[in-house]
């Protein structure tokens, strides 16, 4: 589907030299610290205007959004006010030296090379005044500006920052890569590669009662954050938020974190409006050793888990569209369950146009009457799921879950290989102490099996065998419809899930319109 900093006081040395020997993102050999100098990607890289194209990735149909606008701005800075330069030959040779001068609405340009810092001293700590005095901190050409250190490279303290266009190395050391308190409203993380780590790469949030309000990261990729071993594992999320207030993640790859590619309410508090649009967020067989983990083992719990406590009857209400989510297959040694998606606790809202495959559980669905409570209104429409042991596994009662334009199809056994006609009621399966509760409701779903799964008793569901004339092409994963396939009636999804207008009276069931 279709797809910097503030004005500030800071706490911050720099390792006095800086290399502008032109070391960019995209030197691949490995280093003798083990940090990884760029993302060994499973695919193309996303666009240069961080949009992901479709049919990248794996092959797999549905991965991506749609491309969007071809004619993508170039993602190089554009100073805004006035420029502070940082480089060899430049007015300043620090970004630290930049920075003590710098106001609100200045722009710090820093020329390409290598930055060598020490761990957590890049910390801002004073910040702007609204939308028009941001002070930008950015890398002149896109991923050719690299800061390095072994542990925390950048910590935000401050409002109105924009941070654009570096790679940043954590070097696999012991701290969050990228730390943002709640005092960084108003954060715009865009364009920046974030590798090599062993905890967080970047970490939102926490440690105050106001909450952090409206971040924006975009265009970013983070991989590698691995703590422990396959058989040790400890958690390194790619992305981790809670206290927050609106935080969309846009744009964005992640990948090879021993934890989740994105975990939010980490430490229980309140936390609402997470949108995750055009996005990829996946694991599978690392291609060579990082930290502590072997060539070929697959690190990793989610793609997303969601963590809340009762708060005022609060739910962290979440959007998740256009996006692909994959690869987190077969229990390991240190989780019994992964699941792409594991939607738990408190949240309520929506999963739209998304593609969830190639892993043990597509969407686990959990409620719960405890203290942390369960999903309370989620539905899912327009969402593709294929290659999963089991699609959706709903739990323990989970309240108001609806089903609707989803396709099903073919599952895979023990051993991964796909079954030409598996069992529907792995298509949707109960689990925990309950399975669905109140609310429940499927319609107009297609499902690759040769019967409907007992869940799915909704009006206009319907089965087709895999070697039906129905669908394009099965064996490629592909489940466009070649002939109509009318429910008997609309559902109030109107479009599928490229894009297309569905009929107002009898749509296609399925994700796809004819």
């Amino acid at each position: 589907m279709r797809a910097c900093l503030v004005w500030f006081a800071l706490v911050l040395t720099l390792a006095p030299g800086c290399s502008d020997s032109g070391s960019s993102a995209g030197d691949t050999a490995p280093r003798g610290d083990g940090a990884l100098d760029a993302a060994p990607r499973e695919g193309a890289p996303p666009r240069a205007d961080g949009a992901i194209a479709d049919g990248e990735g794996d092959g797999a149909a549905g991965d991506a959004p749609p491309a969007g606008d071809s004619a993508a701005p170039s993602k190089d800075c554009v100073p805004a006010g006035n420029a502070l330069r940082v480089g060899s030959g430049q007015t300043y040779a620090t970004i630290k030296a930049a920075l003590a001068a710098a106001v609100a609405g200045d722009t710090i340009v820093v020329a390409d090379g290598t930055y060598e810092l020490a761990a957590g001293d890049l910390v801002i700590a004073k910040g702007g005044s609204g939308a028009g005095a941001r002070l930008t901190i950015c890398a002149e050409h896109s991923r050719k500006a690299t800061l390095r250190a072994q542990g925390r490279v950048v910590a935000i303290r401050a409002p109105w920052v924009t941070l654009q266009g570096f790679v940043i190395d954590g070097k696999f050391g012991t701290q969050d890569v990228v730390s943002v308190d709640d005092s960084a409203d108003e954060l715009v993380l865009r364009d920046l590669e974030v590798h090599s780590g062993q905890r967080d790469g970047i970490d939102m949030g926490g440690g105050s009662s106001a909450g952090l309000k409206n971040v924006l990261v975009e265009g970013c990729v983070i991989h590698h954050m691995l703590n422990g071993s396959t058989t040790n594992q400890q958690d390194a999320h790619c992305i981790v938020a809670t206290d927050f207030d609106g935080l969309t993640i846009r744009d964005t790859e992640a990948y090879y974190c021993s934890g989740d590619s994105v975990q939010v309410g980490t430490d229980r508090d309140p936390w609402d409006n997470l949108v995750i649009e055009r996005c990829r967020m996946w694991t599978g067989p690392l291609p060579a050793a990082a930290a502590g983990f072997a060539a070929g083992e697959s690190p990793g719990e989610n793609a997303l888990d969601t963590k809340a406590m009762p708060h005022a009857g609060v739910k962290g209400r979440i959007t998740l569209r256009d996006s692909a989510f994959w690869g987190f297959d077969a229990p390991t040694a240190y989780i019994a369950n992964r699941a792409a998606l594991n939607l738990k606790d408190q949240i309520t809202g929506v999963v739209e146009r998304c593609t969830v495959r190639d892993s043990e559980i597509g969407l686990r669905i959990r409620g719960g009457s405890g203290p942390r409570g369960g999903v309370d209104g989620l539905v899912i429409k327009n969402v593709v799921m294929f290659r999963n042991r089991f699609h959706v596994r709903v739990e323990d009662g989970a309240l108001g879950v609806e089903l609707l334009h989803d396709t099903f199809g073919r599952l895979v056994d023990d051993s991964g290989a796909p079954q030409a006609a598996g069992n529907p009621e792995d298509m949707l399966k109960g689990g925990g102490g309950g399975n669905q509760g109140a609310g429940w409701r499927t319609a107009n779903n297609l499902f690759v099996a040769t019967g409907l799964p007992s869940r799915a008793a909704g009006s206009g569901d319907r089965a087709a065998p895999a070697t039906s004339p129905l669908l394009r092409d099965v064996n490629n994963d592909d489940y466009h419809l070649l002939i109509d396939a009318n429910a008997p009636s609309a559902v109030g999804v109107a479009v599928d899930r490229d894009g297309r207008a569905r009929s107002a009276t009898t749509p296609d069931v399925g994700a796809y319109e004819r």
